[in-house]
């Protein structure tokens, strides 16, 4: 009976131009979520450290700027989190092209030839 599996040669995978694509996606992705996380945790937390009178002022009646930096930073979250899971999606199928391109049939289909 031939064997069905096949093996994944991990060598050409991760040289393979497809992978290099997916993994500067990624890269790029990555850094410019951090990015914008990083700032927006820092502002949030550096005015609430070092202006603790500028979060407590109101903009309007009712909404103090603390209450805006903090609305701002869970939307930052809330579009970063949706901007990942559209990106995630475009990565599976990178992910699975590649896969595709590096796979090898085993040693029994061979033999079986």
């Amino acid at each position: 009976m031939a064997s069905t599996t096949t093996d994944t040669d991990w060598t050409r995978l991760w040289a393979s131009p497809d992978m290099q694509a997916l993994r500067r996606d990624r890269r790029a992705f990555f850094a410019v979520a951090w990015t914008l996380f990083g700032a927006g945790f820092a502002a949030l937390i550096g005015v609430s450290a070092f202006a603790k009178q500028t979060m407590g002022s109101e903009i309007v009646d009712g909404l103090s700027v603390g209450l805006v930096l903090a609305l701002a930073y869970i939307t930052i979250v809330m579009v970063t989190t949706f901007w990942y899971v559209q990106r995630a999606r475009v990565w599976d199928a990178m992910a699975a092209k590649a896969i595709a391109g590096a796979r090898v049939t085993s040693r029994a289909e061979s033999a079986d030839v």
